[in-house]
């Protein structure tokens, strides 16, 4: 993984407390740090306007852990994915 996505992912799981699940940044009370985690990921500046709940979870799950059947289970597959790419890099740190 490039730097700018680890740094995300790390930031995600922040943001959501450790869950890494995409709804605890619903909301317009969000939308600043959904902008920002995109930016990061995306390598390009992106506005509120475009950094919706789903556009965030579409662009980090294209990151990894693909599969699944609804989009409860993607999610579910990416939060495990994602918290097993968040220690690595602190064990690799």
């Amino acid at each position: 993984m490039r730097k700018n996505e680890i740094e995300a992912l790390v930031k995600l799981g922040i943001a959501t407390k450790g869950t890494f699940d995409f709804w605890r940044l619903s909301g317009k009370q969000f939308a600043g740090c959904r902008a920002s985690l995109m930016s990061i990921l995306l390598e390009r500046r992106i506005t509120q306007t475009h950094a919706g709940v789903t556009a965030m979870r579409e662009a980090f799950q294209s990151l990894g852990a693909q599969g699944g059947g609804c989009i409860c289970e993607r999610e579910q597959l990416f939060a495990r994915w994602a918290k097993q790419q968040v220690a690595r890099t602190e064990v690799a740190a």
